[in-house]
């Protein structure tokens, strides 16, 4: 394998190539004789001419930092080249129409591959490696390439691994972040951040939703990242008691509070942060009420975030603190404990804590390994999760009062599992009582 220097991408900080060439050495001794395959992501069409936006599936990013479609990589320890990508050809009359291609060799020499083929070289290459070998591939869902590589498999007479897959050591590796991919989170929370409060501060002057949605991603778009890490969300009033509304085209009440849950990629890495604050720019007193019982819960469970303890137990701990604070509001009843054990306070927050976040904003992890009840493991160093307690009042809840019902509050925050404890990365983002409505209503007036 070469020592290829740094590739530079233009608004970007330089990929790791000698990083990635790490992570393939890993994959390789893991696979032994066996031979991983990896698709890039697909086009899926909007309409007969176009497609949406493309993003390149995220452990092909992983390991190649490769992002044209279509492509392949192909990983066997056994091959004179290891680590062999195929990519569309550079022929220069597609180009006009279909947009420029990096090409077999610009490629072999920019990337970190031992070799460069013409993608149209696929299937007669994979007929000759695959003869009576283990194979390691998961078919894509609507993937133009899934029946070649089954037909392949097929008549080959090679097997696929269903136990202990290339997927499984993949998920394993993504979920502890080296230092340059925790630098790259933490640039897609700055620009997150900038997104937040400029919304906040946008929110008294405006009238509907999408309004908001539009400052949202413009202030981070405008600074070089081109994405969002997942669909905006921005819930005015009853709206944010769905946990996942992504309409906003709603006609906004000034006496209503917004829940705006969003992140921006940079270097197709997420953030994902969510603030609730009063469109007038200052919270009823029951919406206070309810805002600091859902904060009380949220600074618990960062508080608690640590090597030693399981990503259940903070949302145990969440939940205690939520539960608590409404009981002293008369809107829980009963023994906390018998509440959580019971499920009972799912009623007002039906969703979990948290989740990992890296490529992607829910990124890959190994099932009951971290997540839920029955989790095996601790919470590591390198890890980085969300913890995201909230309160919603649906109107068919008929048991909550007139005051506090049809209300959505949620705060989120990204934290960093560190060697002594965690770092909140976010913390920067105002959520106070006092700086929220003090950052709304900066533009108050002018």
């Amino acid at each position: 394998m070469s020592n290829a220097p740094l590739l530079m991408k233009q608004g970007y900080e330089s990929l790791p190539i000698e990083e990635m060439r790490g992570r393939q050495k890993e994959l390789l001794n893991f696979l032994g004789n066996d031979v991983f395959i990896l698709l890039s992501g697909y086009d899926c069409m909007r309409n007969r001419y176009f497609g949406y936006p493309y993003r390149q599936e995220s452990s092909f990013l992983y390991l190649t930092g490769f992002e044209e479609r279509p492509s392949v990589v192909v990983f066997d320890a056994t091959a004179d080249a290891p680590v062999t990508i195929y990519v569309k050809d550079k022929i220069i009359q597609k180009e006009i129409w279909e947009g420029f291609a990096t090409g077999p060799v610009k490629t072999k020499e920019r990337y970190p591959v031992d070799e460069a083929i013409d993608i149209v070289n696929l299937e007669s290459n994979l007929k000759k490696q695959l003869k009576g070998r283990k194979v390691h591939y998961t078919q894509v869902p609507l993937h133009s390439l899934n029946r070649t590589i089954n037909k392949l498999i097929e008549n080959t007479g090679a097997s696929i691994c269903e136990e202990e897959t290339a997927l499984d050591k993949l998920k394993e590796m993504r979920t502890i972040k080296s230092k340059w991919e925790i630098n790259q989170v933490r640039q897609a929370i700055k620009l997150t951040k900038e997104s937040h409060h400029a919304t906040m501060q946008q929110g008294p002057m405006s009238n509907y939703e999408y309004e908001l949605e539009a400052q949202f991603e413009y202030t981070f778009k405008k600074q070089g990242s081109r994405s969002v890490s997942f669909e905006t969300i921005i819930a005015s009033g009853s709206n944010a008691t769905c946990q996942h509304y992504v309409s906003n085209n709603a006609k906004m009440n000034q006496k209503d509070l917004v829940l705006v849950d969003g992140g921006c990629e940079w270097n197709h890495y997420a953030g994902d942060i969510t603030r609730t604050w009063p469109l007038s720019g200052k919270f009823s007193a029951p919406q206070k009420d309810l805002y600091e019982a859902v904060l009380a819960s949220q600074k618990a469970a960062v508080a608690l975030a640590s090597p030693n303890v399981r990503m259940y137990d903070l949302h145990l701990k969440a939940a205690e603190v939520l539960i608590d604070n409404l009981k002293d509001l008369g809107l829980a009843h009963g023994n906390t404990q018998d509440i959580i054990e019971t499920g009972a306070y799912k009623d007002f927050w039906p969703g979990g804590l948290s989740h990992q976040m890296g490529l992607d904003v829910h990124d890959i992890s190994t099932p009951h390994l971290f997540s839920g009840a029955n989790a095996k493991h601790n919470l590591r160093p390198g890890m980085i999760l969300t913890i995201e307690p909230g309160f919603y009042s649906q109107a068919f809840n008929c048991q909550v009062p007139e005051k506090y019902s049809r209300v959505g509050i949620r705060i989120e925050d990204d934290i960093l599992i560190t060697e002594n404890g965690s770092e909140n990365m976010s913390i920067d983002i105002v959520k106070e009582i006092d700086d929220v409505e003090a950052m709304v209503q900066t533009n108050i007036g002018k």
